[in-house]
């Protein structure tokens, strides 16, 4: 099973180059560890708004890479 797999690497090798390059900006969009409950500048609070939400359009895409992995590795497995 895992030779069949391993022979097929090529047919899937752009698309598995495109998971490891959206989980490489996702890792990029880490946010900070959280601090015990303080008060916040709103100029911060923004900011890590801002973070936030470019971590949820990283994980949209590095999800959308991996269902079309998927997806694709079912078309080859098929063929």
């Amino acid at each position: 099973m895992i030779k069949g797999i391993a022979d097929h690497t090529e047919a899937i090798h752009t698309e598995l180059a495109k998971v490891v390059e959206r989980v490489e900006e996702y890792l990029n969009t880490a946010l900070p560890e959280p601090t015990p409950a303080v008060k916040v500048p709103l100029a911060e609070h923004r900011s890590l708004l801002v973070k936030a939400m470019k971590q949820e359009s990283a994980r949209s895409e590095l999800a959308r890479a991996i269902v079309t992995a998927q997806n694709k590795i079912t078309a080859v497995r098929r063929s």
